[in-house]
């Protein structure tokens, strides 16, 4: 008598997934609110100029003057991974 998959509770990694998956959306909206911001108030150009020409550090110091260093830090990783 061995246990049959159906009678297995797999319901833990639905509620995992969407924890974690909830989580990526936050950031990633978080993310995509500084970049807005950044483009509406002017600073956006200068930004990706700065991560591309001087560095990382300068360009999330240069962010960090109008939001969060981690929202900074993960725009700057995103500037060099897609753009």
């Amino acid at each position: 008598m061995g246990v049959e998959i159906d009678d297995v509770e797999f319901s833990w990694i639905q509620t995992i997934y969407e924890k974690v998956s909830d989580y990526f959306k936050k950031i990633w909206g978080k993310i995509k609110g500084g970049i807005q911001w950044l483009k509406d108030n002017g600073y956006w150009d200068t930004l990706v100029s700065l991560a591309k020409t001087v560095g990382k550090v300068v360009a999330v110091n240069y962010c960090s003057a109008y939001l969060t260093p981690p929202v900074c830090g993960l725009i700057v990783d995103a500037i060099f991974t897609f753009i």
